[in-house]
């Protein structure tokens, strides 16, 4: 395979998965800011534009309606919704004959009517229902590749791009999110309560918590379960999982021996995460382990980049 064309099939599904991530997370900001009045909207939104990596606003703290303008809209801002979808659009429109037909048309169509909702005003981003269509759209098109797609060396790389983001996006969150509730102690029972299933929901995984943990929800629980639980989808474990297995395939179809250094570091931090207790992260400190974790997924990322996209002629010929 072409080395573009890997290139623009993993940023293809690392755009649309940080797409869905970033409207997962605006809409159950947007859904507690309008229920839970005991906390400031102002240390909310300065939250979820750090995990976003979304540049401060410019305009007062409180115009939550400009503030996620920015995030959803904002053509200028590169980890916008809008910006995310047009950049998976166009990854994908450079490898049109590598993608399916019913791939391609799903996608531009998705990018097409999200365009359209952006002229039409920004009055829709206070409407919970503008992030479930992202999501859902992005539920579409998982099931389409999967579906359409020969699981072959292309559709290796779509599947690395999709949980190597979603490593990356559940570690930083967690690490905003844990350490900026452990430090809050003025927080009454009820509060936590609602801070939790909070950081819960950012991965749709209050529903399965509860079935494992029952609704006692505690933050070494819930850290244990997104880092560690081995069969759900959003956890660190799982995906860090995923990302090992298509970089196999991908190893076994290149027949580079290089691949060797790769396949030994992302099967280091699976061994790691499946072998690892919520008691020894927490004697390592748990914030010091989500920044190893995500220096660990920098550096699959950048071995990747180097090994099968950026790589030399005199590399490709050792």
């Amino acid at each position: 395979m072409l080395s573009r064309t890997a290139d623009s099939l993993y940023w293809m599904s690392r755009y649309l998965e940080r797409a869905e991530h970033t409207a997962r997370m605006t809409n159950v900001n947007l859904n507690f800011m309008l229920e839970d009045t005991t906390s400031s909207n102002e240390d909310r939104l300065k939250r979820l534009l750090k995990v976003l990596y979304c540049p401060p606003p410019d305009c007062d703290p409180d115009d939550i309606k400009t503030i996620l303008s920015k995030i959803v809209f904002d053509r200028s801002h590169p980890n916008s919704i809008l910006s995310l979808i047009s950049i998976a659009r166009e990854n994908a429109r450079q490898v049109r004959e590598q993608v399916s037909t019913e791939l391609w048309e799903s996608l531009n169509r998705f990018f097409l009517e999200f365009r359209e909702l952006s002229v039409s005003g920004n009055h829709q981003v206070l409407e919970p229902d503008l992030y479930k269509r992202v999501v859902e759209s992005s539920f579409l098109l998982q099931g389409i590749t999967d579906a359409t797609l020969s699981h072959e060396e292309g559709w290796q790389f779509i599947r690395l791009g999709k949980y190597l983001e979603r490593a990356e996006a559940t570690t930083e969150m967690l690490k905003v999110y844990l350490q900026a509730y452990r430090l809050d102690r003025t927080a009454d029972a009820a509060q936590q309560y609602l801070e939790k299933v909070e950081i819960l929901k950012y991965t749709s995984a209050f529903e399965p918590y509860c079935k494992l943990y029952t609704a006692d929800l505690r933050f070494n629980w819930i850290a244990e379960f997104l880092i560690l639980n081995p069969d759900f989808p959003h956890s660190v474990c799982f995906s860090i999982r995923q990302v090992s297995y298509s970089l196999t395939d991908i190893a076994m179809n290149s027949g580079r021996p290089l691949s060797l250094a790769l396949l030994r570091l992302s099967g280091k931090i699976k061994a790691m995460l499946d072998y690892s207790s919520a008691d020894e992260i927490l004697e390592i400190g748990i914030e010091k382990f989500l920044v190893d974790l995500e220096k660990s997924c920098a550096a699959i990322h950048t071995e990747m980049d180097e090994l099968y996209i950026q790589y030399s002629i005199g590399t490709e010929l050792r």
